[in-house]
């Protein structure tokens, strides 16, 4: 039995085929542990802040050692007695309670594209320990002057985490931290800054934030990498010019030849793609290739007709592809002479290019016709027969 598709063009969507551009994206990676960091509080000394300069970690009851923050080690629970936990204390007998952060410093071996800093954090509500009300992030060119502010969103838990995107190109990193003491000190200092003041609970009075660890990930973009889509017609359809995600499967009543009654669909899949010369076609058919000679009844062939002119009742160009006996791929262009009947001439076919193959039990059909071939008139019709290629 012969299998025809006919293809109507108007019905099937067009992808231009083009050099494109797309960014790879390697997996990001986690850069703290290639930094060093200082842990500093703010304190009054004779009235005046001081805050650079004073190493929390010196005085008060949980030293940080070497990378304690930046081992990858987290604490197996939320008792403050656990060593992993880096604890800031802001109810230090040097420190004057004011709404000003504690923050750690991160100097990074070299510059990265900082997108998420992670931070994990104790939020036992208990002996003073309680995660902060806000976390901040910020970036600096040169270590001073310290740019921009970027809030964390927590993520809730006993052991919980505070997640910032700070997608800043940067070698240096710093975060605050504001405890429940912070909040509620901004309201006796007038409610400044305002929107610290806005998370103020007087049922709350958490001076201790315990960490024990931070991550942060450098983006790990690659450059940008040139792909240029090409297809060459040999029938494999693996070419970079055909969008995988841009196959459109044909099934059901929809790919049966003719009548449907009595009969099994046949279903293909199908995708056209352009480029500025070609028109491509790619089908993918659910059954294994029946060789045949064109004008024999039996032969797995594809038609294409085209109609591109409201002048003409029914078609004015069509293209069959099919194997011939031997299993060489045919091509047959034809264009109709009769705007109201079927009289097809055939064309001289050197601008049509086409190429079956068989894979896997499936019959897989690529073909390209130039735009050139669908003129209307100056047509070389002086071809009598159809092209047969050894490939």
């Amino acid at each position: 039995m012969k299998k025809l598709f006919s293809i109507a063009l108007a019905a099937l969507l067009l992808v231009s085929c083009a050099s494109v551009l797309f960014v790879a994206s390697a997996e990001a990676t986690n850069v703290a542990p290639k930094a060093t960091y200082e842990v500093h509080e703010w304190f009054r000394m004779g009235g005046q802040d001081v805050g650079w300069g004073y190493d929390a970690s010196a005085d008060i009851s949980y030293p940080d050692s070497d990378h304690e923050l930046t081992d990858g080690v987290l604490a197996e629970d939320c008792s403050y007695g656990t060593a992993a936990w880096i604890g800031l204390n802001q109810s230090h007998p040097d420190f004057k309670d004011t709404a000003k952060p504690l923050y750690i410093d991160f100097k990074l071996d070299q510059a990265y594209d900082v997108g998420t800093i992670r931070i994990s954090l104790n939020n036992l509500n208990d002996a003073g320990i309680g995660a902060p009300v806000a976390v901040t992030a910020q970036a600096s060119e040169d270590g001073e002057a310290v740019q921009g502010a970027y809030t964390a969103e927590p993520v809730a838990g006993e052991h919980c985490t505070y997640e910032i995107t700070l997608n800043q190109n940067t070698a240096f990193v710093r975060l605050n931290f504001y405890s429940q003491a912070c909040a509620n000190n901004a309201v006796a200092a007038g409610n400044e800054p305002a929107w610290l003041a806005a998370l103020a609970d007087a049922n709350k009075k958490n001076t201790w934030t315990f960490i024990d660890e931070v991550e942060i990930y450098d983006d790990g973009e690659a450059a940008a990498e040139t792909i240029v889509e090409t297809i060459d017609v040999d029938g494999d359809l693996d070419d970079t010019g055909w969008a995988e995600d841009g196959w459109v499967r044909v099934d059901g009543e929809e790919a049966i030849q003719g009548s449907p009654e009595g009969k099994e669909p046949q279903p293909f899949s199908i995708q056209l793609r352009t480029d500025d010369e070609w028109l491509y076609v790619g089908v993918i058919y659910e059954q294994p290739m029946t060789k045949g000679a064109a004008a024999s009844a039996s032969g797995s062939r594809l038609r294409m007709w085209f109609h591109n002119s409201d002048e003409y009742d029914r078609y004015t160009h069509f293209y069959d592809i099919w194997p011939d006996e031997n299993g060489d791929t045919c091509t047959l262009a034809k264009y109709n002479t009769a705007k109201d009947a079927n009289s097809g001439a055939v064309l001289e076919n050197s601008s049509v290019k086409g190429k079956i193959t068989e894979k896997d039990g499936y019959t897989y059909f690529e073909f390209a016709v130039k735009y050139s071939e669908f003129l209307l008139e100056g047509q070389d019709t002086s071809a009598t027969s159809p092209t047969c290629t050894t490939v």
